[in-house]
Order: structure tokens, then sequence, then C-alpha cells
């Protein structure tokens, strides 16, 4: 600066276009872009949860636009952001993302008046930790307490979160399951008819092991956990996983006369098509759909559920089965023949 006749005049010096500081701009990363880059993750992530799940804190009924919200005013979801200043930290990103929206499935038994989706929106709560105090409701009570226990924040039952009133709902509901169990991070298996304390061979016995959806429930999810009418692990096995048991997947082994290791990481590929229907031949449903319904999964069908279509839903996906591999002698079939059988 110099003083000419009383003015100050100021000389500037022009500032290089690429000195550090431009530099460091174009190394930060801003918190936009940071949350931008996680809400990819939840999206992919979401794809592939239930569409309706239990937080087990407030026993509430979350969709998912609910879920992102309660993670976005979660301590994690401000770390993870303030951590990432001038760059993407991918794999953090998707840990810290899949622990947690992880949910945990639940297997069972229906036993009668089940609560329903609607039974928990009635509740004034809308909390299952509000519902009146019956049996029923005490067994879904008793799932969540246990994934609570577990360190998981999402529980899911077919009985209440699947809303049963709107058709799309319930379809895609039926057509997800399989995926639904496999992308768990936890399978609870509850055996109301197995006696504490159980003993080998009662698993084998049970009637979770006669229905047709348990199949899947059985073989898609990667880790997974019996527990018996009191809730206490199967066996007193209290490992971190059933699946790594020997004695139990031996039992299921034997029972199901498919390879141990087959039960322990199934994929649709693993069993033939005559093997898969040997395996749903030694189960029922008590809606004469769900025989076929509850194999979407394991075969990979694309067959779009309609209640009411009554045995004509097995010839759709017997159908569709032998248009994709060929082997028409799975419709050797004896017994009983459908209103089915002149379409083919």
């Amino acid at each position: 600066m110099t003083l000419q006749s009383g003015v100050c005049t100021f000389y500037v010096d022009i500032i290089p276009a690429n000195d550090g500081f431009t530099e460091l701009r174009k190394n930060y990363l801003s918190p936009s872009d940071t949350v931008a880059a996680i809400d990819a993750v939840i999206r992919r992530i979401l794809k592939n949860c239930p569409l309706v799940i239990i937080n087990v804190t407030t026993g509430r009924l979350c969709d998912g636009p609910e879920r992102i919200r309660i993670f976005k005013a979660d301590p994690s979801f401000k770390e993870l952001v303030s951590s990432m200043t001038t760059e993407v930290d991918n794999e953090r990103t998707l840990r810290v993302v899949a622990f947690f929206f992880g949910y945990v499935m639940f297997s069972h038994v229906w036993q009668g008046n089940e609560p329903s989706f609607q039974d928990i929106n009635d509740v004034e709560s809308k909390s299952v930790w509000n519902l009146p105090d019956t049996p029923l409701n005490e067994k879904l009570r008793n799932f969540c307490k246990e994934v609570r226990r577990l360190g998981h924040n999402w529980a899911w039952s077919d009985t209440c979160c699947i809303d049963k009133s709107t058709s799309s709902t319930l379809n895609q509901s039926l057509t997800s399951m399989y995926k639904w169990y496999a992308n768990s991070v936890a399978t609870l298996v509850f055996l109301a008819g197995v006696a504490h304390p159980s003993k080998s061979g009662d698993l084998a016995r049970s009637i979770w092991m006669t229905r047709a959806w348990t199949l899947q429930e059985l073989l898609s999810p990667n880790v997974i956990f019996f527990y018996d009418s009191e809730w206490k692990p199967y066996l007193g096995d209290t490992g971190s996983n059933h699946k790594e048991s020997p004695d139990i997947m031996q039992e299921l082994a034997d029972a199901t006369e498919i390879p141990r290791g087959t039960i322990v990481t199934f994929s649709p590929a693993d069993l033939g098509v005559h093997e898969k229907l040997r395996l749903a031949s030694m189960r029922s449903a008590t809606v004469e759909e769900d025989v076929a319904y509850s194999l979407i999964g394991i075969f990979k069908s694309d067959i779009r559920p309609q209640y009411g279509e009554g045995t004509d839903a097995l010839g759709h996906l017997l159908e569709e089965i032998v248009a994709r591999s060929g082997e028409v002698t799975v419709l050797a079939w004896s017994g009983k023949s459908s209103s089915y059988n002149s379409c083919l």
C-alpha cells in the first residue's frame, strides 16, 4: 500500500488459479456429496429388504422411508458423514449402512389368530409391545425380545409385516420372501411343539418340518437359530449359527435326505428339479396355492401369485419348470389329477 495525495492506493497480487487453496478445494468432499453417496448405498440395501419391518425398540412397524429417517437421526450416520472429508470410503459406508439396516426374520408355524398388520395399527401406540396379552401376541413379543438381545434393530414376521389387504403388497412379499430370508442377518425358528429341554430328533419330528413355507426358510438363510417352546436354543446350542452345528445339520440332513453341506450353503442351483419337488412333496400347506407359491424362490420362478386359482397354481409352476428345463418327466405325478391337466 502507498499514499498518493492523501489517497490510499492498494496493490493486490493476483493469486494464480492453481494455487494451494484451489487444490485444497478440489480435494474436499462436500457434505452433500457425502450424503448422496450414502443415499445410493441405502437404496441398494433397502432394495433387498422387506417392505415393512418392526423396530424392536419402539415395537412400531416401519417402511423404508421411516427407516431412512431413523438412520439419519442416528449418531452412526452423523459420524459416517463427518469422517469422509476428502473421499468416499465405500467399504466403510457399506459396512455401517448394512449393519444399521440388518434385519432378522421369523420362521414359525401359524397357530391360529396371529397378530396382523391391522392389529398393530389398531393399537393406540401402534406397537407390538402394547398388544393385548395373548399367547400369540406374546410369541411375537418374545421373537422381538430375542432379536433385541442378539443386538439387532429390525425384525420381520409374516404375521404382521405384510398388509394382506393390499394384493400388490401381498404378491410382492410372496415373490420376494426367499430373497428376504437369504439377505437377513439371521433367521429365528420357533418350534412351538418342541418341549424344553429339547433332545435330538425333536426338530426332525416337529410340525415345522412338515410345512410348505418353512422349506425356503430352512435353506435360504446364511445364519439360523432354532428355539424350543420356551425360547431356549435347540439342544442347548448357544453357538453363533446353528448352520455351523454338526449335530443339528446332520439331523436335518437325515430328515431331508440332502447333503448337510447343501443345507448350510444352499443356492437354487444346488438341487435339480426332481430333488426340489421331492422335498416339496414332503410338506403341506393350509392354503392349496401356497404349495406352489412357497417354491417361487427355490425355483427362481416368475409366476404371479393369485389366490383363488387353487391347484392351478401348481400347474402354472410346473408348466414354467418344464418350459425352462425341458424335463417333461416332472409331470409324472400319481394320484388325483387337477383341472390343470387338460392344459398340459
